[in-house]
């Protein structure tokens, strides 16, 4: 695998973005001090709505070296962004089977988030490309069609957030309990859904 080298230390041209582009920034201590992340590394999958809204997968890196090698990166874990009940999937499309993608909890891991900007506005000129690799994407990832949408201003405590709460196993969603009422309360809705689909096709 190429080793990496830093040519851009600022956040290059929008316009000049490709597929498997991965952009750094170096987290603040303030942002949730006890996950130990000293970097993120957004990795660029594509726009949508025009270019008004590029998506990423991020990475995070836990030690005070950036990675040298694309070999580094990919053991790098990604952010699991979202956690979706698995019933929830089934009430977009029912006909997919999700149980090689759920986890123990019964939640799928999406890694994707989309991010509001315009090819006019500077965005956080404290970033800088590492250069465009070939990352293997996450086995068990799960595609959403309705994907969380944030500013830039707002996404680096978000993510940091996710991970704390996600990654780190911290959200309630691991709590047996709400764990248990979160999947209960989505597969009433699943039902629901059922039931409103066959009184349609009648």
């Amino acid at each position: 695998m190429s080793d990496i080298h830093i040519t851009n230390r600022f956040f290059p041209k929008q316009k000049d973005w490709k597929k498997g582009d991965i952009f750094a920034i170096k987290i603040n201590s303030s942002y949730y001090k006890n996950t130990n992340v000293k970097y993120l590394l957004f990795i660029y999958d594509g726009w949508v709505n025009k270019k008004t809204s590029p998506i990423f997968r991020v990475k995070v890196v836990t030690n005070q070296n950036l990675p040298k090698s694309e070999d580094e990166i990919n053991k790098l874990d990604f952010v699991m962004y979202e956690l979706e009940p698995i019933e929830l999937a089934k009430i977009s499309d029912d006909s997919r089977d999700y149980s090689n993608l759920c986890d123990k909890y019964g939640y799928l891991h999406v890694y994707q988030v989309q991010i509001w900007t315009t090819l006019k506005k500077k965005v956080l000129q404290d970033m800088f490309s590492l250069g465009n690799y070939n990352i293997r994407l996450p086995k068990d990832e799960y595609k959403t069609k309705n994907l969380d949408f944030k500013k830039w201003e707002d996404i680096l405590e978000k993510i940091m957030k996710r991970y704390y709460e996600n990654n780190m196993k911290n959200s309630d969603y691991f709590n047996k309990e709400i764990c248990h009422k979160t999947h209960l309360f989505y597969q009433n809705l699943y039902n629901i859904s059922k039931t409103g689909k066959k009184q349609r096709s009648i």
